[in-house]
């Protein structure tokens, strides 16, 4: 929690919400995630690691899951409180999940993943941004995948000066051009704070 606390006091833009995800929103994250044959996860934004814990928890032998955090603390963290002992735990997977310090935009990754968690703050970004690393997002995943994400509901948006969306009307605006032809589905999470919206994206096959 403390660093979250620094994380966020020093980046609020990037770190969104004075606390992490609650446990509820993390379940309806990954929800039906390991279904089938081995799968490709890819988790973007996981801080200090609510979504993290959940999908090591899912994971099966042979999934692979890839985690890109653009902070640095929050890797240190991530690693040591959650990565470290999960895969002292299971040695025979270790080598299937792979952490990555870099910003979405910047890391080099092969797209196919059968699904996609992203727990980016898009509520504080500007909206060009949050269509740019939706688009990428999208690309990213194999037909009949999924892309999980959430917003805040009830929020007001943190003010940096740099156009962070407002209210729910942009970011449904910018789900209607980049996931036209998905299905989605929503959830609310009343047990987070704030309340937060869990959405499902599936693409077409």
């Amino acid at each position: 929690m403390l660093t979250f606390l620094r994380q966020f006091f020093r980046d609020a833009r990037n770190t969104g919400s004075i606390m992490p995800s609650s446990p509820a929103l993390a379940r309806a994250m990954v929800h039906g995630i390991a279904t089938g044959a081995p799968q490709r996860w890819l988790e973007v934004g996981p801080g200090t690691g609510p979504f993290t814990r959940s999908l090591l928890a899912a994971k099966r032998p042979g999934d692979r899951l890839v985690i890109v955090e653009l902070s640095k603390d929050f890797c240190v963290r991530l690693d040591a409180d959650i990565l470290a002992p999960w895969k002292r735990a299971n040695p025979e997977q270790a080598a299937e999940v792979v952490l990555i310090n870099a910003p979405i935009e910047d890391a080099k990754l092969e797209p196919g993943f059968d699904h996609v968690v992203c727990g980016l703050p898009f509520n504080n970004f500007p909206p060009e941004l949050v269509e740019r690393i939706m688009v990428q997002l999208r690309a990213l995943i194999r037909p009949a995948g999924s892309l999980r994400y959430f917003a805040y509901v009830g929020a007001r948006t943190l003010r940096d000066g740099r156009g962070a969306l407002r209210g729910a009307a942009p970011l449904a605006a910018i789900e209607d051009r980049v996931l036209a032809g998905c299905a989605r589905t929503s959830d609310v999470v009343m047990a987070n704070i704030p309340p937060a919206k869990a959405t499902t994206v599936i693409l077409p096959s």
